[in-house]
């Protein structure tokens, strides 16, 4: 007769992170993402990552592609932007809001990737106040 095992099922705990379960807190969701967030910030700490100096946008508007249809739209709904600002191109790939703060903070939009980061960051680290149901969270549109 062979002998049977019993697997040992660990024990559930509180889980600090969700606040309204109790389960293996090795098998959260929350508490997993937020450690790779954790994680993911020490690594920037750690290798002192950054992106360079702001720049000075109105010398990098002069060598950037002027968006055209842009400048057609303003003309006729708000014209009196076009002789303030010059809209330029961005790629369209979906990380064009990524790459637009990239382009207006650094002169490229080759930090969007750094950018993309941080927001995702910034977003894990205040769950709260992303969370309609949690005691943190203000509604923007009030």
């Amino acid at each position: 007769m062979g002998a049977t095992h019993q697997t040992a099922s660990r024990p559930k705990r509180w889980c600090k992170n969700c606040r309204n379960h109790t389960h293996d807190t090795s098998y959260c969701r929350k508490t997993v993402l937020l450690d790779a967030a954790r994680s993911e910030v020490m690594l920037l700490q750690t290798y002192a990552v950054q992106p360079p100096n702001e720049v000075n946008n109105s010398q990098c508007a002069l060598s950037d592609e002027v968006d055209e249809i842009a400048v057609q739209i303003l003309n006729k709904f708000h014209p009196v932007i076009n002789t303030t600002h010059v809209p330029i191109s961005i790629i369209s790939n979906g990380n064009c809001l990524f790459r637009a703060v990239s382009k207006a903070l650094y002169g490229s939009d080759e930090y969007h990737t750094y950018i993309r980061l941080l927001a995702v960051l910034e977003t894990i680290g205040y769950l709260a106040n992303c969370d309609y149901e949690h005691d943190a969270y203000v509604d923007p549109f009030i």
